[in-house]
Order: structure tokens, then C-alpha cells, then sequence
């Protein structure tokens, strides 16, 4: 078992990136799916990450694909409730408690 935490990233704006960089110096972190509507967002950040990651422009994609440990949610604030509420969902579906 692996002690690294992967991370999914939800908004690969400014503050998306932000992240990324914070993720890319801690050793035991690695950025594996960063999910973003706009393409020069994702290949802005695609620029930063180390190791290769799915790209996505679908939250349900990137959710439902269960590949990360954990998200970041860095979009507009006004969005962060739903993109929680998605997110919490599907690990409710995943481990049948729903």
C-alpha cells in the first residue's frame, strides 16, 4: 500500500495551480486528475504537474472514476457547496451507504 496521497484537482485556474505547486513539494503527494471546462486552464496546469494525470472536463468523469484520495476544489466559491455535495455522493455509492 502505497503512502502517497493522490489528489484531484477541481479548477485549474489560478488557484488551481496554486495547488499543484504546493502538491509538487510535499514527497508523499502527487497530483493524478485535474479537471477544468477550459483548455487553456488544463494545459496551463498539465505544464505544472510531474507526473502524467488524466485531464477532464467533466466533474461527474473525474469523480466517478474514483482515482484520487482526495480533491481540491478550486473554483468560483458560489460552486464549491454542489461540487462537495457530487463528490460526497459518489464515496457514499461507492462504500453502499447510499
Amino acid at each position: 500500500m502505497s503512502n502517497t496521497i493522490k489528489y484531484g484537482i477541481i479548477g485549474a485556474g489560478v488557484m488551481g495551480q496554486e495547488h499543484i505547486h504546493n502538491i509538487n513539494i510535499i514527497n508523499s503527494a502527487e497530483v493524478v486528475a485535474v479537471c477544468d471546462t477550459n483548455e487553456i486552464s488544463n494545459n496551463q496546469a498539465r505544464s505544472l504537474i510531474k507526473d502524467p494525470a488524466k485531464f477532464y472536463n467533466n466533474i461527474e468523469d473525474l469523480i466517478n472514476n474514483n482515482i484520487a484520495d482526495a480533491y481540491i476544489i478550486a473554483t468560483p466559491n458560489f460552486s464549491h457547496i454542489d461540487i462537495l455535495e457530487r463528490i460526497l455522493k459518489n464515496i457514499l455509492k461507492k462504500h453502499q451507504i447510499i
